[in-house]
């Protein structure tokens, strides 16, 4: 029996998009615990980061974050065997190899550095254990590699005028497939990215010699195969082509599919099927203007991402604004059709690792120092973890950059005390920061020392209980919200933690009493006090 094993990645976008490989060569028993679904999903523009998350089947409420890895923005996600292969977007031209674990998680195996010239890696087709191929746009390389021992092999520079747009020596290498003992590779022709040049341009390159064969050009639509799932084959062996349109950015390109029928190396002039120029059965608000992502699954049946202009705002508000349509295509007769989803956005599959678990998340944000009293902290925690809710997580935000000893002597204490879930984050940007106040269900405050900590005000306005201990100026930036420790007791800490997470109307209380003190905090308050105190003390002067 074949098995199966489903890469997904999502690429700004929902999580709809799958691409599998098949091993004949193992057994079902043989793959009992490994993830069979892997899960990209980036995080912009809430936080320049993204997660691969491995997981056994895609039933609805059942993905879980817990085996996830945090990588860079938009992790675009190749499969071959056992392995996962991991591409960071536009952010860094490295391949990461990971395999699949009995306990389903995910291990490194390796890495390859593949671009150099604004390091981009777009695409990798594997010919064997042995033999892959990796697109590097902007160095206008095609790199070889051993996808064992992940060590390049060789390249081919295709950096030369008869293979550029006009004799601009740049093609730009983006999606590359096997067929036939040829690589097809589409090519993006960037005047600057994400804008292309018009028409669809695709490199054949002879995989036994690996000496580029010929470019062919196709006006009728635009540039051809953005990174990964731009190009596919179906059943009757035809390579369909998704020309993506500059994501809109050139008003005057189309997007839609080319093909290259079998054992042609031509693009077939009897088909173009113009998704821009379409009115779409189910699409409201107009006409569709650019291809996301798609997903061939067999029989004719693609599954397409697009978007559709007239639910931009006027100032673009990614978040909130829902401007794409999941659509089901039929290749073979040119027809599309929205489908029963409800409209969403390029940022719809940001889904917080520690938010859907069942965990408690107790928050910590500031810097690793001794006068924060993170041990404090770690040791609540225990007392927590160990004698009240074994399903809770202690989140530790902070950077510790020349505060490495007393960093090192948390790691280790932690290790002691056999304690696990207990994160890390070193630096991270602000608004990474925010993601985790999203998902805390308790910011505990345990320092010594604070001269004003304007972390409990963040953590206020997400609405997150606080328990602080009694020190410095916490008392008077809470201004009787939250809840206040006489000591550092970390039984005491954690029972509190307990009564917030587990008494509904305590915590009601808690959240609706930090609301009324951020009122003392609003630009207009705050003003109209300054004001006041400067014209009392400008009196008194006089």
């Amino acid at each position: 029996m074949k098995n199966n094993f489903f890469i997904l990645g999502a690429f700004l976008c929902t999580a709809l998009f799958v691409t599998s490989c098949t091993d004949d060569n193992k057994d079902d028993d043989e793959n009992e615990g490994k993830a069979s679904i892997i899960v990209g999903i980036n995080m912009q523009p809430q936080a320049d980061m993204g997660y691969i998350v491995p997981i056994q089947d895609m039933k609805a409420g059942t993905m879980s974050f817990a085996n996830a890895v945090e990588t860079k923005i938009t992790p675009y996600l190749m499969s071959y065997r056992d392995w996962v292969f991991y591409v960071p977007g536009t952010s860094e031209g490295t391949i990461v190899k990971y395999s699949r674990q009995d306990d389903g998680t995910l291990k490194v195996e390796g890495r390859l550095e593949v671009a150099t010239a604004a390091p981009m890696c777009a695409s990798i087709a594997f010919v064997s254990a042995t033999k892959a191929y990796a697109s590097a746009p902007n160095d206008n390389k095609i790199i070889i590699f051993n996808p064992t021992t992940m060590v390049k092999t060789g390249e081919i520079n295709v950096a030369r005028p008869e293979y550029g747009l006009d004799g601009s020596s740049t093609p730009n290498p983006l999606g590359l497939i096997l067929r036939d003992g040829k690589l097809y590779v589409g090519c993006g022709e960037f005047d600057q990215m994400p804008i292309c040049k018009s028409g669809a341009h695709v490199l054949i390159i002879d995989e036994a010699t690996d000496t580029p064969e010929k470019i062919i050009h196709d006006t009728r639509l635009s540039a051809a195969s953005i990174f990964d799932c731009g190009m596919f084959i179906d059943e009757k062996g035809d390579l369909y082509v998704t020309c993506w349109g500059s994501y809109g950015y050139v008003p005057d390109q189309k997007f839609g599919l080319l093909r290259i029928k079998k054992g042609a190396t031509e693009f077939d002039p009897d088909y173009c099927f113009n998704m821009t120029d379409m009115n779409v059965e189910g699409v409201q608000g107009g006409k569709l203007q650019y291809s996301i992502s798609n997903f061939y699954a067999g029989n004719g049946e693609l599954y397409v991402l697009a978007y559709c202009p007239a639910f931009a705002s006027a100032s673009p508000d990614y978040i909130n604004e829902k401007t794409n349509y999941c659509l089901k295509a039929d290749l073979y007769h040119c027809t599309m059709k929205a489908l029963n989803l409800p409209r969403t956005n390029g940022y719809s599959c940001a889904i917080n690792k520690y938010g859907d678990d069942g965990y408690v998340n107790i928050l910590f944000t500031g810097r690793v120092v001794p006068n924060k009293k993170q041990e404090d902290i770690i040791d609540a925690f225990y007392y927590y973890k160990k004698f009240i809710n074994p399903k809770s997580r202690l989140i530790l935000v902070g950077s510790y950059a020349g505060i490495d000893r007393y960093h090192e002597q948390l790691e280790a204490y932690v290790k002691a005390l056999d304690l696990e879930d207990v994160l890390f984050t070193g630096q991270i940007k602000f608004d990474e920061i925010l993601a985790y106040y999203k998902v805390a269900d308790v910011f505990l405050c345990m320092s010594e020392h604070e001269g004003f900590c304007v972390p409990l005000l963040e953590a206020m306005c997400f609405d997150v209980p606080v328990i602080a201990r009694d020190t410095s100026a916490i008392a008077g930036t809470l201004g009787g919200s939250g809840v206040l420790l006489p000591d550092n007791d970390p039984m005491v800490a954690a029972e509190m933690i307990n009564r917030i997470v587990t008494d509904e109307k305590l915590r009601e209380t808690i959240i609706r009493n930090q609301r009324i003190r951020l009122k003392d905090f609003d630009n207009r308050v705050v003003k109209e006090t300054f004001l006041k105190i400067i014209r009392e003390f400008i009196g008194k002067r006089d």
